[in-house]
């Protein structure tokens, strides 16, 4: 999009991350008036049947929806989008915005506003339905819903995202395996783990990771993975592994490709999440959805370095060698990248 002027509805929810909504409305408001965009919001009560608002104002004409918020606030959106052709930009002002971060939109407000009104690329990326609702980023069992429900919003109002990484490191103290019976297109498993999580896209946002999963929003297939690890050096180590080697020699460790549906029981009662939002528990049903949303994302090479430092970063992991059983075997190979052994003619 260049001088295309559109009528943009934006919903904005007033409780996301650490920006004051005030802001963040005064800024869009402004940038797409200059821009000359007409523009409305829609300020979220966390009462209201979003899908039915997002529905009726597609009714009424508006052709870009902006969701101003966290992963959770995307999704919903989606949602009342979900059988139109409409497309959604993300103004990513939620706690960790892990679907911008994958999607490589700028995660400073002003960026991220510059691209929804200037120059950008529409991506149909794919989702999950759950329950006859719309889900873009992940749903999980386990460890995941639990971190979600433990994280309190005043803490990732205080904190932000390292909120987070401190209720998950909590969460390894007593962690336990579950007995998981999973169904994969068809193909029955039995598995004992801390966490199974159904993704469409990566919940760290870390490149190499969803390159070595095969991770991608818009291959038409999602992707099951299995989750051993029952304590933090455990799950360290297993992150470790999957940088440096294929997920499946992993020991703690598993993939699946989920090209229709996967559905997910427990003997017990465990809790599940879907893209940050607590849905209740086990079983948990997905259905797989092409072409589920179309987004706002950059050009290519559009944000300056990011591309550069990824490639670099792959070349690093490459390096390494060997998958890494044990705390000592990871120290070993920081080791090896800090003070690497001269050659005999250095």
């Amino acid at each position: 999009m260049t001088s295309e002027k559109r009528r943009i509805f934006l919903v904005l929810n007033p409780v996301s991350g650490v920006h004051s909504p005030d802001m963040v409305w005064r800024r869009f408001k402004q940038r797409c008036e200059e821009a000359g965009h007409e523009v409305n919001v829609y300020r979220t009560t966390g009462d209201e049947n979003l899908k039915s608002i997002v529905q009726s104002a597609a009714a009424q004409g508006y052709d870009l929806f902006v969701a101003a918020g966290g992963d959770g606030t995307v999704s919903a959106v989606a949602d009342g989008l979900y059988g139109t052709r409409i497309p959604l930009a993300i103004l990513p002002v939620g706690t960790w915005n892990a679907l911008a971060r994958n999607l490589e939109i700028p995660l400073l407000i002003d960026p991220a506003i510059r691209l929804i009104t200037g120059e950008h690329r529409e991506l149909e990326i794919d989702g999950m339905l759950i329950n006859g609702r719309l889900y873009l980023l992940n749903a999980g069992a386990g460890l995941s819903a639990e971190t979600m429900e433990k994280t309190e919003r005043r803490q990732k109002r205080m904190f932000g995202w390292l909120a987070y990484i401190w209720n998950i490191v909590l969460q390894f103290f007593g962690l336990q395996l579950h007995s998981f019976s999973i169904n994969v297109d068809g193909t029955p498993l039995r598995v004992r783990a801390s966490e199974v999580m159904i993704m469409n896209s990566n919940l760290t946002a870390i490149k190499e990771i969803s390159n070595r999963l095969e991770l991608r929003p818009d291959d038409g297939k999602l992707e099951l993975c299995v989750v051993r690890a029952r304590s933090l050096p455990g799950f360290l180590l297993m992150v470790w592994n999957i940088l440096v080697r294929k997920p499946y020699r992993n020991p703690r460790f598993e993939v699946y490709a989920v090209t229709r549906s996967a559905v997910v029981r427990t003997r017990r009662p465990v809790r599940t999440q879907a893209d940050g939002d607590i849905l209740g528990y086990t079983p948990l049903e997905v259905q797989v959805v092409p072409k589920a949303a179309r987004l706002i994302v950059p050009l290519e090479g559009q944000f300056g370095l990011l591309p550069a430092l990824e490639k670099i970063s792959s070349r690093v992991l490459e390096t390494i060698p060997h998958v890494v059983e044990t705390p000592r075997d990871l120290v070993d190979q920081f080791g090896k990248i800090i003070h690497p052994k001269k050659g005999r003619h250095d």
